[in-house]
This record gives C-alpha cells, sequence and structure tokens, in this order.
C-alpha cells in the first residue's frame, strides 16, 4: 500500500531526499543534527473524466459560417423539400437523392420509390447512396409520414435508417434535419390534407431530437429557424403552405452555414466501437 508524506527520522540525522535540494540548520539546532527543509508532499489527484466534445442530446450551436464548398462532399437525403433546396437555395452538394412524396419507409424500395442513378438503372435511396463515398450526410424525412398514424414504426424505421446510413458512409458526419413547419391555412386551400398539421410536426420533432442523442448524430432544429413566433411556416414563406419560396430556400441554407459540426470533434465524441 502506498503511504504518502515523511518518512520518520531518527534523532541525530537528516535524511533529504531531493537531489541538489539546499539544507540550512539554525542555532537552536541540537549537536549532530542536520535541520533540513521537509520535501513537499503531493496529495493524489483524482482525474475527473474528460467531458464529450460534443453534446448530442442538443441542437448544432450556431457557428462561424461555412465555406460554400464544405458541401461538396456533402449529400442530402429526402423529398421534394430537399430537391428544393438543391433548386433554389444556391447550394451546390456532392449529390442529392430524393423522390417525391418520399417516407423513410420507403427508403430501400426500388420499385415504388426508385430514382435513377447515373448507370441510367433504378435504384432505391440507399442503393444509390453506396455508390460514392461522401464527408457529410444530411437527412430530412417526416412531412409525408405525418398521416402514417404510427409514432413508433416512424422512431424505429427512422433509426434503422440512420444505422444503415453509418454503416454505408462509415466517415460521414451524420446531420438529422428537424421538419420544418408548414402553413395550415395556405395548405387546406391546395389539397385540404388535414393531417398536415403543426402539432404533429412538433410531436415528431421531438421525437427526432431524442433519436438524435439515441444514435449520435447531430440534429439541426431547422423548425425554430424557419418558422415564425407562432410557430408556423410564415405564409410569405411559402407557395402552397408545404413548400417554400426561394427566401425561404436561401434561409434553409444560411442556417446549414451557420451550424456545423467538424469531423474531429464529432468522431472524437462518438463512444469507441471495441469498448
Amino acid at each position: 500500500m502506498l503511504r504518502f508524506g515523511r518518512s520518520p527520522v531518527p534523532v541525530g540525522r537528516c535524511q533529504c531526499a531531493a537531489v541538489g535540494r539546499r539544507t540550512y540548520s539554525g542555532p537552536s539546532a541540537r549537536a549532530g543534527d542536520a535541520a533540513c527543509a521537509p520535501l513537499p508532499t503531493e496529495s493524489p489527484q483524482e482525474t475527473a473524466p474528460a467531458a464529450p466534445l460534443y453534446d448530442f442530446s442538443q441542437p448544432a450551436p450556431e457557428g462561424g459560417e461555412a465555406e460554400e464548398d464544405y458541401f461538396s462532399d456533402a449529400v442530402f437525403l429526402g423529398d421534394s423539400r430537399t430537391d428544393g433546396l438543391r433548386l433554389y437555395s444556391g447550394i451546390r452538394p456532392g449529390g442529392v437523392i430524393y423522390h417525391n412524396g418520399l417516407m423513410v419507409f420507403e427508403a430501400a424500395d426500388r420499385e415504388n420509390k426508385c430514382i435513377k442513378g447515373a448507370d441510367g438503372q433504378k435504384h432505391a435511396v440507399l442503393e444509390l447512396l453506396e455508390q460514392n463515398a461522401y464527408a457529410k450526410v444530411y437527412v430530412m424525412f417526416g412531412v409525408n409520414e405525418l398521416g402514417y398514424g404510427d409514432d413508433q414504426a416512424f422512431y424505429d424505421t427512422y433509426g434503422q435508417f440512420l444505422d444503415q446510413i453509418r454503416q454505408l458512409q462509415p466517415d460521414a458526419v451524420l446531420y438529422l434535419q428537424s421538419i420544418i413547419p408548414v402553413n395550415e391555412e395556405v395548405a387546406k386551400k391546395y389539397d385540404g390534407r388535414a393531417y398536415v398539421t403543426n402539432a404533429k410536426i412538433t410531436e415528431y420533432n421531438t421525437l427526432l431530437r431524442q433519436l438524435a442523442e439515441e444514435k449520435q448524430v447531430v440534429y439541426l432544429d431547422l423548425a425554430s429557424a424557419l418558422s415564425g413566433e407562432d410557430g408556423a411556416l410564415p405564409a410569405e414563406g411559402t407557395t402552397d403552405g408545404v413548400h417554400f419560396r426561394k427566401a425561404w430556400y436561401q434561409k434553409w441554407y444560411a442556417y446549414l452555414r451557420a451550424h456545423t459540426v467538424d469531423a474531429e470533434t464529432y468522431f472524437g465524441s462518438l463512444p469507441d466501437p471495441a469498448s
């Protein structure tokens, strides 16, 4: 057992363990005794565990604006909203994999939600994702799932989808984007889908934030950034209550540029697979 402090010193002797340390004796020292300065003792220090570099339970914090080429090695997965980001925001990503009306349940569906690849063949979302390597993957699903009626299935399927992305793109930073609210009044005038509500979007975004923490992916709170004070998509920001006008796609892009996580921080915060 380790013992800390000074060892007993026999009368008439002085033991100094510090090499080259100056020793002093005073006039009151007894004959034959050598006075030496006591050695400082160090108390054992408890090392606090290192704090995680990134807190996956919180939305990505705002930082400096990323350069436009930051997205040149990124791929975006989603539905027609994601395609609108590609068309109208000014972003130039490495890839966009989308299908109108696409749901997360259909990511592996080659028959009903097939996408033509560069080879001219029909592929599912995951099949296309496997064809190239990316440094960042941005995901947004949920608005088409609002009427699905099974929240647990939505959560579980989305989680499996994120696991599959991580397997296919192990070197990529994964970003999970929240569902951007709608304008219910405008949406009803176009298609009358009563299940497309901001109340349900809020419920789903709560699930997505939990999922981001569970799966250790970066959560992007676009819902707060693109909605008004009432939590809804402003009428001036939408064409049909669900999709956006150019200015709002540009707001989306600006948010992405200001909320990035570098790869070293991201991967340094993930648990060791071997542990």
